[in-house]
């Protein structure tokens, strides 16, 4: 009989660049829903050291590794720190520095992977997602001219990829959705598809480098591989600092 998996094998790895004070909020927020990991590694590639300093604020109170690259790359930070929790983690959860997890996401998703071999991926959705309201807010007009272009548009229970520029998303969420790509402020996986992030050096913020990986990971591993579950909420704040 296989172990189950616990938080001892969860590193979280958090990419930032000049985001202090999100990157505080974040990991606070870690600490406060019960959602802390058996490790925390912050890629900083800041011109400035206040992010140094959000590290030796929590250095004491939880196992966090800090690493600085000279080179602002969203790409190559990402790609360090999986480098790094790979090494002693069997789940690594890349997560944007602006993004709360609400309480029982790490349960939730360690509860996903143990109960389905075939997921080796998942991510949470925003908290506006779970909301059916959201749906009555979708502009047809536009939704149609974006579908007609193969742009990014609303599709019901639908993350798909559609063309090298295109995805659907859902406008709403209730269950688990077999999805075709994955949200990047949350992506959690097992270290088996860790090789699938292949993206060369690209200088700092890269569009759709989420999509890239995620993809990747499902023409390998077939439908049902990833997953989007409404049972892990988050609160994506989306700053726009430094984007």
């Amino acid at each position: 009989m296989k172990m189950k998996l616990t938080k001892k094998e969860v590193c979280i790895v958090i990419a930032t660049y000049n985001r202090a004070n999100e990157l505080d909020k974040t990991i606070g927020k870690l600490m406060k829903n019960d959602n802390v990991p058996n490790k925390i590694i912050i890629v900083d590639q800041s011109k400035e050291d206040k992010t140094k300093k959000v590290f030796e604020k929590y250095r004491k109170k939880l196992k966090i590794n800090y690493t600085h690259l000279d080179l602002p790359s969203i790409s190559e930070a990402k790609k360090e720190g999986i480098k790094k929790a790979v090494k002693n983690h069997k789940l690594i959860l890349i997560l944007d520095d602006d993004v709360d997890l609400l309480k029982d996401y790490m349960d939730n998703a360690l509860k996903e992977f143990n109960e389905n071999e075939k997921v080796m991926m998942l991510a949470g959705c925003e908290t506006r997602l779970l909301n059916i309201e959201n749906k009555k807010k979708i502009k047809k007009i536009r939704n149609f001219f974006k579908k007609v272009f193969f742009l990014q548009y609303k599709d019901s229970n639908e993350f798909r990829v559609i063309g090298p520029y295109g995805i659907t998303e859902s406008e709403y969420v209730n269950k688990d959705v077999k999805s075709e790509w994955m949200p990047g402020f949350n992506q959690f996986f097992r270290r088996e598809v860790s090789n699938q992030y292949t993206l060369t050096l690209i200088r700092g913020y890269t569009v759709q480098e989420d999509v890239n990986f995620s993809y990747r990971v499902y023409k390998k591993y077939g439908k049902g591989s990833l997953i989007i579950t409404p049972e892990c909420k988050t609160i994506h704040r989306h700053s726009s600092k430094e984007r």
